[in-house]
């Protein structure tokens, strides 16, 4: 297994990245948005209808980014039929059914990858309005990707949402599509709700436990487990539910948890939910080793997650933020009080978040050079291109893909602006 980037000539150069990379049969698609990064959004997605008209905007836009996603992945032996992981991101509700019937175009619903759909405060290019990220498998290579349904786990209803599996299996991993607190009949589901005519329970433990149990099932019918899951991504609606979320990730990972990133949304899809969770894992069959990475230097995570967990010869990595102790930014990555224009919180903050994931890296059997996939979540974009910089003296030649957002503030770190995750290949 090596390690490739992807360049597509004809295609606009991303600002922040490779526009993939290659590690084996594997392919991480970075960050696609309907932009040229020189003018805003892309003239055939920028028409006099879509000034106009939102949902149009988000047709054009989706079918921009799809078409390049899948000269992209063509560019790498794959398409997007050969997708086992999605993540689609919008800035407001009307683009979402906009941008899913779009995709029913491009790929059949019945094999789409493992889908999660969000709602984010801002992409880089402010008109933009739709973006996703993708993990593929190659064509011609030994990983082939195998639909997981699960019948008593009620998926997204009707129209272009119809037939999407829970759960996508490829290469000895098991790649599950986001999950919610809903049956998808009447938004939130009774189980996961707190009786309104008492004080008792706590809305976000209730559909934290709904979830787990309902990614619990999938797993099992996959051939795997919770103690078999590499990464997980856990979208929150409101960081002040952290906590008791965390409270019910213990009860689940009581040890040897996955490596987890937590993001903050805007929205989820069905009203009153929030949480929503996606996961990686180890399909038990594989026989590939699983193992937590704790990197000397780097401060542990305060939360219930490790510096990274190694599966076979990938390594996840958590969120990273530039701090010491949870509570707040790391003395070195704030500015001085009393000289706030001198310097960039976001970019002394991605210098140290980069110096740590390097280490983590170097503990796992890797350098930060071979870092495959990365995100990175901004509570302020004006700090993203101090941060960018920073970024690029990293990796000065053959760059990860990466995608990069505007996010709600706070992060789970309050006062930090920047968090960061990967996916990196280690030496044999």
């Amino acid at each position: 297994m090596k390690r490739e980037a992807i360049v597509c000539p004809d295609l606009p150069a991303p600002v922040m990245g490779s526009h993939a990379v290659k590690a084996g049969d594997l392919v991480f698609l970075g960050g696609q948005i309907a932009s040229d990064y020189r003018s805003g959004v892309v003239p055939e997605a920028n028409t006099a209808r879509a000034a106009a008209n939102p949902i149009v905007a988000a047709k054009l836009q989706s079918d921009y980014i799809l078409r390049a996603a899948q000269r992209i992945l063509g560019a790498a032996g794959s398409s997007l039929a050969n997708g086992v992981m999605i993540d689609q991101f919008v800035t407001h509700p009307e683009a979402a059914s906009a941008y899913l019937e779009t995709r029913a175009r491009h790929v059949d619903p019945a094999i789409r990858p493992a889908s999660t759909h969000i709602q984010l405060r801002e992409f880089l290019v402010p008109k933009a309005s739709v973006a996703l990220r993708l993990i593929a498998v190659t064509e011609l290579g030994s990983a082939k990707k195998e639909m997981v349904y699960v019948e008593d786990v009620p998926r997204s209803p009707g129209g272009p949402f119809k037939g999407g599996a829970q759960g996508v299996k490829a290469g000895g991993f098991v790649f599950l599509t986001g999950q919610v607190a809903s049956d998808f009949q009447s938004g939130v589901a009774p189980e996961a709700r707190v009786n309104p005519a008492f004080w008792y329970g706590s809305p976000i433990k209730l559909q934290t436990d709904y979830v787990l149990k309902r990614l619990q099932k999938v797993l099992e019918a996959a051939g795997s487990s919770v103690r078999d899951v590499v990464k997980a991504d856990v979208y929150l609606t409101n960081m002040q539910d952290v906590y008791e979320m965390n409270e019910v990730w213990r009860q689940f990972f009581p040890e040897d948890p996955p490596a987890r990133t937590i993001i903050p949304a805007t929205r989820l899809a069905p009203v009153g939910c929030l949480v929503e969770i996606n996961m990686i894992a180890l399909e038990r069959r594989a026989g590939m080793e699983r193992a937590q990475i704790v990197a000397p230097g780097v401060p542990p995570p305060a939360l219930h997650q490790p510096h990274a967990v190694r599966a076979g010869r990938l390594v996840f990595l958590s969120g990273l933020y530039a701090t010491d102790t949870w509570d707040g930014p790391a003395s070195d990555a704030a500015l001085h009080p009393e000289m706030p224009y001198f310097g960039s919180a976001g970019g002394r903050e991605t210098e140290i978040i980069l110096r740590r994931a390097g280490a983590i890296c170097r503990a796992a059997g890797a350098r930060i050079e071979d870092i495959l996939w990365t995100q990175a979540y901004y509570t302020d974009l004006r700090e993203f291109q101090a941060s960018l910089a920073a970024w690029r003296k990293a990796f000065p030649e053959a760059p990860p893909a990466a995608f990069a957002t505007g996010v709600e503030a706070p992060h789970a770190v309050p006062g930090c602006s920047v968090a960061m995750d990967a996916v990196a290949l280690a030496a044999e």
